[in-house]
């Protein structure tokens, strides 16, 4: 349901949403390796979709800005590259990481919004 309020243009039944919610489901886990080809799956469905071939619709400008913020529980990525340098209390930074990327996906979402009000 919270992605049918972010993406209300997609059918909840629609291949897109399901690889748009294994997308941002492994992002979120600090899976963003898996995330890739998902997220270039979901990415066609979403071209597809669409009505003009040749511009972004408003799906998939949220959808690229929610990738990239990805918000992220388990950054593996750095707690491993902490460890493998000798890094203390590797997560010490969880905090301060949940924070930035919450902070970052709120501010793209308004940014899409503020930039594609009345596109569909």
């Amino acid at each position: 349901k919270i992605l049918k309020f972010i993406f209300p243009e997609i059918g909840l039944e629609s291949k897109a949403m399901e690889y748009i919610s294994i997308t941002l489901l492994s992002n979120l886990l600090g899976l963003g390796v898996a995330s890739t080809s998902t997220g270039l799956k979901a990415f066609s469905y979403l071209k597809e979709e669409a009505k003009d071939k040749k511009l972004p619709t408003k799906s998939m400008i949220t959808f690229i800005i929610l990738n990239i913020s990805s918000i992220t529980f388990f950054p593996t990525t750095i707690i491993s590259l902490r460890s493998s340098y000798k890094g203390t209390n590797d997560f010490k930074l969880l905090l301060i990481i949940w924070l930035t990327t919450i902070f970052g996906t709120i501010v793209g979402q308004l940014l899409t919004i503020l930039f594609t009000r009345g596109k569909k």
